[in-house]
């Protein structure tokens, strides 16, 4: 064994034994590498900048980039404990307005960084950036927000709200849609005015702003308490990146839309109670069949009497005057009136004004070929242009332009004033012969909830591929000229069940702010036989309601004719949802088949499918419930009424026809009418329509 020995004396610090050993043959195997700290020498690694080493890690002996001669940036130390300058910059240091734009500078001059007001991720949609002197962006140059505008729901464009007869019922709840990809933390700003143009200087103008997607007036609006009582409000909305925030950091405004508050559509003589209509095709009084129309005017609080407070008699003999709608077709705020006499090929407009009454037509619409029976079915009151004025619809489903009974139904736009054109604006035509399009027609109300309302035509006798099954044909509404191309057909199920014999707005049954749609099919055929018929019922929505999506409600008998009368019925019960009513005229399980119209309440949830009230007609085979309307709120308690006619009811061996009056209430109507009106003459159809 070796040993290793002290060298004694040799004045070497401890390490430097072994080194000096490692020099003695035979201990060189032994002896590790190792250095002399020998006192003052410098070490490169230990962190500290020693003598002979510029520096030493972090240690840069009090370097800098600008004692090494350059501008700026940061100096290190390499692993051979000398200056690294590669860090070092030799530009001087930034200025603000020297058009570079460093990392600390938002901009500088025409430096943006490669950023444009698109690429902000800020939802502009255009525009341009600039600098200002602090180099900061200056965003007032960015185009407005890319996203769209909100989109318009509560109230449907169009729509009646509120009566002057109801305190707090004039304060409409405005409500929108933010539209897609819409930015978190924006808020909205509402204006609503009179002044369609919303300018301050011709009527005040309310600005609101809101972080919510709803706004309902503090107090009633202003309205008119003469007639024509009421006023017509236009609002619109856009979206903001802050309250008060410059035009270039909100959308553009949404289209605008109006609300007529404190009016009815049904209000002639605009003194804010609803009117009634009601036809006698077969009366005699002005010659031999030439119709009539009696006017019921609606009160303070009271329901109109059984005797009429106007006579509009027919043109001429076998004119058959007597179908009726009403809607405001001049814009001037008083309810008009459209009576068609589908025998003489015509249809008549009766503007409407202070009572009494004008008697006199102030239109006159004529078919393009007689003998189509055109006026046999009449609807009005939707404004499928959105120009501001009521169009009007006449059904001839007896015309031959695509083929013998082909049908066929003409579209008139309203004007402002007396200028409203006779002149035919559209032709909706039937598909083929013998489908009697036309045969039922309604204003849908605003289906799809653009602004428009749309077109519905009926045809019961349309021949698909499963026979003869019926249809109901929508027309979506838009800018004139209107498409004459039909959008969406609803076809019946079966062969013969005559969808299309009856087709209605159903208002707005479950609250979404989109129009519903409503239509009958009397011929339904059960399993076991007979034709109890069915109502099919269909909710509005963005996209136009599908044919395969219905809630349906059957009638209970064969041979019933449930939904040969179809309407909506407005909000009876005044719960906030509207309401509708089917007629079965021949429903065998009333006394000697007098006829039953039940009533189906809406709610948030939709329509429902079980009745919460049936009616009887009073007069065996009357006919209850083969025309039947929404009356409006003819007495001014806030509940809408329904009129309900039986052109073959009332006294005598040859009745002269009925309509009865059922009041609106928070407990439903009475099972009996409140009010019954009958013809004065034998055979005169008094009911066959009624509103």
């Amino acid at each position: 064994m070796q040993r290793l020995v002290r060298l004694a004396g040799t004045g070497l610090p401890p390490r430097c034994t072994l080194a000096l050993l490692a020099a003695l043959a035979p201990l060189a195997a032994l002896a590790p590498a190792c250095q002399c700290d020998l006192p003052g020498a410098a070490r490169c690694g230990d962190g500290v900048a020693d003598p002979g080493e510029e520096c030493d890690g972090a240690d840069l002996a009090g370097g800098d980039c600008v004692a090494r001669g350059f501008a700026q940036g940061t100096l290190a130390c390499s692993a051979a404990c000398a200056f690294d300058t590669s860090a070092c910059e030799t530009v001087p240091p930034p200025t603000c307005g020297d058009g570079v734009a460093s990392a600390a500078e938002a901009c500088d001059g025409a430096d943006f960084h490669g950023e444009s007001c698109t690429t902000l991720g800020m939802g502009f949609g255009g525009g341009v950036l600039a600098c200002d002197a602090e180099c900061g962006l200056v965003l007032d140059g960015c185009a407005t927000l890319g996203a769209a505008a909100p989109l318009l729901r509560c109230p449907l464009n169009d729509d009646d709200v509120g009566s002057v007869h109801l305190p707090d019922s004039l304060r409409p709840t405005f409500g929108w849609e933010p539209p897609p990809g819409w930015i978190a933390g924006t808020t909205y700003e509402l204006d609503y005015s009179t002044s369609p143009t919303f300018d301050s200087a011709v009527a005040p103008v309310v600005a609101v702003s809101t972080a919510l997607t709803t706004h309902r007036p503090a107090a009633d609006l202003a309205v008119a308490t003469t007639p024509p009582v009421g006023a017509r409000w236009y609002w619109r909305v856009r979206g903001c990146m802050a309250p008060a925030a410059p035009d270039a950091l909100c959308t553009d405004w949404s289209p605008t839309h109006w609300v007529n508050v404190g009016r009815s559509p049904r209000d002639l003589d605009g003194d804010g109670w609803a009117d009634l209509a009601i036809g006698a095709t077969q009366n005699d009084a002005a010659a031999p069949s030439a119709g009539a129309v009696y006017l019921y005017f609606g009160g303070d609080a009271a329901l109109p009497d059984a005797a009429p407070d106007q006579v509009l008699p027919g043109p001429a003999g076998d004119a058959k005057l007597g179908t009726v709608a009403t809607g405001d077709v001049n814009g001037d705020g008083f309810a008009d009136l459209v009576a068609g006499a589908w025998s003489a090929d015509l249809a008549f407009v009766y503007f409407g004004g202070p009572a009494p009454f004008d008697p006199t037509p102030d239109k006159t619409l004529a078919a393009p070929a007689l003998g189509g029976s055109f006026g046999a079915a009449i609807a009005s009151g939707g404004d499928f242009d959105a120009d501001g004025y009521d169009d009007v619809v006449v059904g001839a489903p007896n015309a031959s332009d695509a083929g013998f009974y082909s049908g066929a139904a003409y579209v008139f736009r309203g004007g402002p004033g007396t200028t409203m054109d006779e002149t035919i604006d559209a032709s909706l035509l039937g598909a083929s012969a013998g489908e009697t399009f036309g045969y039922s027609v309604a204003s849908g109300g605003d289906l799809d909830g653009d602004g428009y309302a749309e077109i519905v035509v009926g045809s019961y006798f349309f021949e698909g591929p499963l026979g003869v099954p019926g249809r109901a044909l929508i027309y979506r509404g838009g800018p004139a000229p209107l498409d004459a191309v039909g959008d969406v057909a609803l076809i019946g199920a079966t062969d013969g069940e005559g969808l299309g014999t009856a087709v209605a707005a159903a208002g707005d049954v479950n609250g979404d702010c989109f129009a519903d749609l409503v239509a009958g099919a009397p011929r339904v055929e059960a399993p076991g036989g007979g034709y109890p018929g069915r109502a099919y019922f269909y909710l509005g929505a963005a996209a136009l309601p599908p044919g395969s999506t219905a809630t349906l409600v059957e009638g209970v008998l064969a041979d019933d004719g449930f939904g040969y009368g179809v309407a909506g019925a407005g909000d009876v019960n005044g719960d906030g949802f509207d309401d509708v009513v089917v007629g079965a005229p021949w429903d065998a399980s009333t006394p000697a088949a007098a006829g039953r119209v039940s009533l189906f309440l809406g709610s948030a949830t939709g329509l429902g499918v079980a009745p919460a009230l049936t009616i009887d007609g009073l007069t065996p085979q009357g006919l209850f419930g083969i025309y039947l309307a929404l009356a409006g709120d003819v007495d001014g308690d806030g509940y809408d009424e329904v009129i309900v006619g039986a052109p073959l009811g009332g006294p005598g061996v040859v009745p002269p026809g009925e309509a009865h009056l059922y009041r609106g209430d928070a407990a439903l109507p009475p099972a009996l009418p409140d009010v019954s009106f009958t013809g004065t003459a034998a055979n005169d159809l008094f009911g066959v329509s009624v509103l």
